[in-house]
């Protein structure tokens, strides 16, 4: 018995021997005929050691740049042999294996059959094909990042704005420090743009593109290098680097096509500009007078060969600064010695010399015109804090001056030293916006004639709603921000309508241009902008003839609209052919006939008398500027309605009319302002007077010189005035400047000017002017810029400027009395927006600010109770209102506030 069991144990012990045996054959002979299989082993499933393991994936195969996401052999998409990590896809999804510890679970799962990889260092871009079921979906791909880390599983980022086809891709480049990768992606078979990729980040940004002057034709040569498709990721032919602070890298990237601008700063900011045709000669970091760092690049298009060094046109650019970034290569600029104050305005301090450089826009796309002011200030610079410049003299007393001055102003260095900061008394609220009206029951007549239209037949309306409904064809209210003025006739039977220069027919049921006119237009600009035209124009003697209104002529055309005659004429506004071959014309001379072959003048008559008709029964409001009522003739003005002044007489119960026209402001806030003066009514324009005898008739049109140099914004006190009455001077806020209107001498040039400034509305107390101007506001920056505002005293009789420190936000708004609000503007009856002395003009609404010297306000000798100026102990308050330019306004900020402008010194030193 035992002899068998033992003989038992022994064959089953021989067995396993066998079967132990056999599985190591077919073992070894599938390993050596198909050594695939066991590569693609689960990688849940660990049944060998590190080195063995290791050897399997190994042997795997590198995916291409172009792969199938559903295979069944694992494709190799990452590999690091130091820290035996790998990153594989299989079966559609993408896996992360690390042989100290296998992960199982899938990284990301695709969901389209095709997909595309790229690898800079530790970082993979993938993208994903998809093949949506609406073909017109923009959906065309999905896009995902994986960051390997030395220990644990990669990081994965679904890229959540990048929905392009990766088949699209053309190219893409690779950089580091910091780590980008830079794809071009395919529009169409012509076009396409260029992205970046920040690893660690979840967008796909386009790359902004700053072409300088070379404009459309640098991008069209950009377009033409457009890059073949490439697999393996290329590289930057030449980075240069910048000098980074903390925080900061500034690189440029050269390749073939010019020069990509990458910058990264502060906590999570990026950029990236190309430069078509461009390579960067120098790279700085620019630190404005608030303290904010910018990238500066010098740039240069004469070479793009790494191995050149030709100069071609070179330029300088803050990259990340929208659309105007682009200023003319001052090479100094870039030194640490030239302060930069905005991106197109620098300064330099040496040595009690001041430099100051700035740029002007000549164009759309870039600024090009280069001032340069040179002020000697001998004395010492002891402080430089945002923008504000601060000397010490011989006596230890300071000085101190705000770059926007010295920039921008038109002065000398004596009239721009600051003295010390004014103190407002400020309160939480109080109305200051409202413009002083009146109302006053005037002719309907008036309205009529400065409202009336032509009687268009429903027809031709039809047909002009038609034309304006009809997409991109659009032939006359097309722009919701702008209104044209149309001029709608009917001449010999045809409809026509003359909109801006252009000459339309009524053909059928629409309309067909005839051709363009050689006429002057007038724009107004407002929140929108108004576009007014000729007048008027008929057809006579086989020849068009034209109230060419702006220009101050009739002109007479061919067929062919070419100019076949010319007659000079103020504001001619309509033409009437008589039947015995002679031309009227109205105008602001009266009514003159013509003969139509010569143009000669026949007869000339005063401006004919129209009947008024009784008075409205309810009152017209009008703007108290605009109306004035001469006690002395009995007769009133008004110059309020589409462009128009009149003149009202009494005639028993009934009214008779002069009527001018005289043509629309620029400024879509402009009010016509009534001054008289002696025996002559002006009514003022900001660009213009138009002089009228009492009677009526039109004297003059006297235009303003032109204050030289650039400004880009409307006041905020664009048209306030001030009239003195008596001396025969007006003061009026025109953009950027203050101008002297002299009525005795019939002239108007500004007096005081700071470009790309905002101004306050006129004061005027002790002999001076008073306005605030915020020397920041026509910048392309909104930062507040703490020293930039100041208040300016204008002295009337010599022209001396001394400026105070005001608070960033306080604009000037009025003269007061003594605290209870009374308002400057309102003088009396008429004539309501200004500051001045009044008496002498002897008329109801004509009196103005009057200062005694007593500390007492009166009226004008004639006509009315004027507002008090100055207070009963001698104060006399100037109104601020505070605005924010930034649309940012803190909770408890004070909206208004006064000051007592005859406590305020006018010594121009600051404490020491």
């Amino acid at each position: 018995m035992k002899k068998r069991r033992r003989m038992l144990q022994g064959a089953i012990a021989l067995a396993i021997v066998v079967i132990l045996v056999l599985a190591v054959v077919i073992r070894y002979e599938k390993e050596e005929k198909e050594p695939s299989v066991a590569a693609v082993a689960d990688p849940t499933d660990v049944l060998q050691s590190v080195p063995d393991r290791w050897a399997e994936i190994s042997q795997w195969r590198m995916a291409s740049p172009s792969f199938e996401t559903n295979a069944d052999t694992p494709l190799i998409l990452y590999r690091n042999e130091q820290n035996k990590q790998v990153v594989f896809v299989r079966q559609g999804s993408i896996f992360f294996e690390t042989v100290e510890g296998e992960e199982g679970a899938p990284l990301i799962k695709l969901s389209g059959q095709q997909a595309f990889y790229w690898v800079n260092g530790d970082n993979l871009l993938i993208g994903v094909t998809l093949k949506p079921d609406n073909p017109e979906s923009y959906l065309r791909g999905k896009w995902y990042a994986l960051r390997m880390q030395e220990e644990t599983k990669p990081t994965v980022i679904e890229v959540e704005n990048a929905f392009q086809d990766p088949e699209s891709v053309l190219s893409v480049s690779i950089a580091d420090n910091p780590e980008l990768f830079v794809l071009a992606i395919a529009d169409d078979v012509k076009r396409y743009r260029e992205y970046v990729y920040r690893p660690g980040y979840n967008e796909l940004l386009p790359i902004n593109m700053e072409t300088g002057k070379g404009g459309e034709a640098a991008y069209d040569r950009f377009i033409e290098q457009r890059p073949s498709a490439a697999g393996k990721p290329l590289a930057f032919r030449k980075v240069t680097s910048a000098q980074d602070g903390s925080g900061e890298t500034l690189r440029s990237l050269e390749d073939e096509r010019g020069t990509i601008i990458v910058a990264t700063w502060g906590s999570d900011n990026q950029g990236y500009m190309r430069y078509p045709g461009y390579r960067a000669e120098r790279l700085v970091w620019k630190t404005d007078v608030l303290g904010q760092r910018h990238p500066f690049v010098l740039l240069n298009s004469g070479d793009n060969d790494h191995n050149g060094d030709k100069v071609g046109q070179r330029m300088l650019s803050f990259p990340f600064n929208g659309s105007v970034s682009v200023l003319e290569a001052d090479e100094e600029l870039l030194d640490e010695n030239w302060r930069m104050v905005d991106f197109r305005s620098f300064y330099r301090e040496s040595e009690g010399t001041i430099d100051t450089i700035r740029y002007v826009m000549t164009g759309v796309r870039y600024e090009s015109a280069i001032v340069r002011r040179h002020f000697n200030s001998e004395l010492p610079l002891v402080r430089e804090e945002g923008g504000l410049l601060t000397f010490r003299d011989s006596t230890g007393m300071s000085r101190s001056l705000s770059v926007f001055d010295l920039l921008f102003s038109s002065g000398e260095l004596n009239q721009m030293w600051l003295g010390q900061s004014v103190s407002l008394a400020e309160f939480e609220d109080e109305s200051l916006e409202s413009r002083p009206t009146i109302k006053e029951k005037l002719p309907q007549k008036i309205l009529d004639i400065a409202w009336g239209e032509t009687n268009v037949p429903e027809e031709v309306q039809k047909a002009m709603t038609t034309a304006d409904s009809s997409g991109e064809n659009c032939v006359f209210n097309c722009d919701p921000d702008y209104w044209a003025q149309l001029q709608i006739r009917s001449i010999d039977g045809v409809w026509y309508v003359l909109k801006e220069k252009q000459l339309y027919r009524l053909d059928g049921d629409g309309f067909k241009l005839v051709g363009e006119l050689p006429v002057t237009l007038q724009l107004t600009i407002g929140e929108g902008a108004n576009g007014y035209t000729a007048q008027d124009y008929i057809r006579a003697d086989g020849s068009w003839y034209i109230a060419d209104t702006f220009a101050d002529r009739v002109i007479r055309l061919t067929d062919k609209f070419e100019i076949d005659g010319v007659l000079e004429m103020p504001m001619p506004t309509r033409l009437h052919a008589d039947e015995d071959g002679k031309l009227k014309i109205e105008s602001l001379k009266g009514s003159t006939t013509v003969g139509l072959e010569k143009l000669n003048i026949v007869l000339q008559s005063p401006v004919p008398t129209i009947d008024g008709g009784k008075r409205s029964g309810e009152g017209t409001e009008v703007d108290a500027a605009s109306y004035y009522e001469d006690t002395v003739t009995g007769n009133e003005w008004i110059a309020a309605f589409n462009g128009n002044v009149f003149m009202v007489s009494k005639q028993g119960n009934r009214t008779k009319l002069l009527r001018h026209f005289i043509g629309y402001p620029e400024n879509g806030r402009t009010i016509s302002k009534i001054l008289p003066y002696g025996k002559d009514i002006f009514v003022l324009l900001e660009n213009r007077m138009v002089r009228f005898a009492n009677n009526g008739q039109w004297k003059e049109t006297i235009s303003f010189y032109e204050a030289p140099g650039v400004c880009n914004v409307w006041a905020d006190g664009e048209g306030s005035y001030a009239y003195d009455a008596k001396q025969g001077l007006a003061y009026l806020v025109h953009g950027c400047s203050i101008y002297e209107i002299d009525l005795q001498r019939g002239t108007g040039q500004p007096i005081f000017t700071q470009e790309e400034a905002r101004f306050g509305k006129l004061a005027e107390y002790g002999g001076n002017v008073y306005f605030s101007v915020e020397g920041s506001a026509g910048t392309y920056s909104m930062v507040p810029y703490p020293y930039s505002n100041v208040l300016v005293a204008l002295d009337k009789a010599s022209g001396n400027v001394t400026r105070y420190r005001l608070d960033k936000g306080w604009v000037s708004e009025r003269l007061a009395g003594d605290g209870e609000g009374a308002r400057s503007e309102v003088g009396g009856k008429g004539m309501g927006t200004g500051t001045g002395t009044g008496a002498g003009a002897g008329g109801r609404g004509s009196e103005r600010l009057a200062e005694d010297g007593d500390g007492n306000g009166t009226g004008s000798e004639v006509g009315g109770k004027g507002t008090r100026g100055t207070g009963s102990n001698g104060a006399a308050f100037l109104w601020f209102a505070y605005k924010s330019y930034s649309g940012v306004v803190a909770e408890n900020q004070a909206q208004a506030a006064t000051l007592d402008l005859s406590q305020i010194a006018t010594e121009a030193l600051m404490v020491p």
